[in-house]
């Protein structure tokens, strides 16, 4: 897994640098930028995986309904688009629209002169998208590239908004950054930026939230909290306590027969970020929402793991366009190779003499024959 991200954690006072040391490769700097036309926005991670998000503004007209368009490349010269289409209301809430038997995308003004494509999306995915197929998925990128405005129609009744902008040039874009003309960088910032990460997760068991420490209950600075708090068990030795505040969350990290301890996100060496939501969910993962500006439809989203001292960040997405999209169709910047949950950890055992260890192979055993034998 090829990494990019400057966020620290700070866990129970211990710092998880999730960067290389030292200044960033001007070629990774270029693929953590997002780049905007119109209503769509480029995001590329050090991979070299880029995805190009497009989302109309909310807007009062008779349908109320946005289509968030999401189109992914692999790195390969020859890769195929992935296409990926959602469907939000004006506030940004996923919706299901109605079957879409005869859904086409036209051109809007000119239909009767344009070749609509016609739109086989399917069921909807985990996440809420369609997936189109990859036939398909080659002519809606076609269409959005040379087509100014377009709309999605049901037997000539409008079904969603579209976004609007020049796709060609985000796409021009994401090649020249996919493959630059000359390697943009050396052997060694290769082995020093682009590293493997593989984590153990922990699984979690709810705990009475009545069993609170007071200190988490009095961490709000209006002395009260918004709803009730929320605790887990996380690990043999470990809680986490979430506390939502009027101004924010607040995450809490215990071990058992110690006091707990604030648990902040650091972006750099100095700048420490508050949160505007945070949940345990229920496959024992936590979810921070740090906001842009102020601005919850937009920012940073990250989900972590707990590893038994502190939390590895599995997965982190950021939207730099406020549109009200739902985090699930935000980009993902990073995550690691490969992760998985345990009940515990290994360990290792102490040393026993040959004769007194516990021999589970045949060779074993007569090995203990042999030194009986010679006694």
């Amino acid at each position: 897994m090829r990494l990019l991200i400057t966020i620290f954690l700070l866990i129970a006072g211990t710092a998880h640098a999730r960067a290389a040391s030292g200044p960033l490769p001007q070629y990774l700097r270029e693929l953590d930028l997002p780049y905007h036309e119109g209503d769509w926005t480029l995001q590329c991670n050090s991979s070299r995986f880029c995805q190009i998000i497009g989302a109309p503004e909310a807007s009062q007209d008779d349908v109320g309904v946005r289509a968030v368009v999401m189109i992914n490349r692999g790195i390969a010269r020859d890769a195929r688009p992935v296409v990926r289409i959602g469907f939000v209301d004006r506030k940004g809430s996923k919706i299901v629209p109605p079957p879409n038997n005869d859904w086409r995308l036209l051109l809007l003004g000119l239909e009767k002169v344009s070749t609509p494509v016609r739109l086989l999306l399917g069921d909807p995915q985990a996440n809420g998208a369609y997936r189109a197929t990859p036939e398909v998925a080659a002519q809606i990128v076609g269409a959005l590239r040379d087509w100014p405005v377009t709309s999605i129609q049901d037997g000539g009744k409008k079904v969603a908004s579209m976004p609007t902008g020049n796709l060609g040039r985000l796409l021009s874009k994401m090649e020249e950054l996919q493959h630059p003309n000359s390697p943009r960088m050396t052997e060694a910032q290769n082995n020093e930026w682009l590293k493997e990460y593989h984590y153990a997760i922990f699984r979690s068991s709810v705990v009475d939230s009545s069993t609170m420490p007071e200190s988490v209950l009095r961490s709000c600075d209006v002395g009260n909290h918004v709803n009730v708090p929320f605790g887990a068990r996380i690990g043999p030795k470990h809680f986490i306590w979430i506390i939502n505040c009027a101004d924010g969350s607040k995450v809490f990290l215990q071990k058992e027969g110690e006091a707990p301890i604030l648990s902040n996100v650091r972006e750099n060496a100095t700048t420490i970020r508050s949160h505007s939501y945070a949940v345990f969910d229920a496959n024992s993962l936590l979810h921070i929402h740090l906001p842009a500006q102020d601005n919850a439809a937009c920012g940073q989203r990250l989900k972590m793991g707990f590893n038994g001292e502190a939390f590895d960040l599995i997965e982190y997405r950021r939207l730099a366009r406020c549109r009200d999209v739902p985090p699930e169709f935000w980009p993902i910047l990073w995550s690691p190779t490969s992760w998985k949950y345990v009940d515990s950890l290994p360990q290792i055992e102490k040393s026993v003499p040959p004769k007194k260890a516990a021999a589970t192979a045949a060779t074993a055993n007569a090995f203990d024959r042999e030194l009986d034998t010679a006694r």
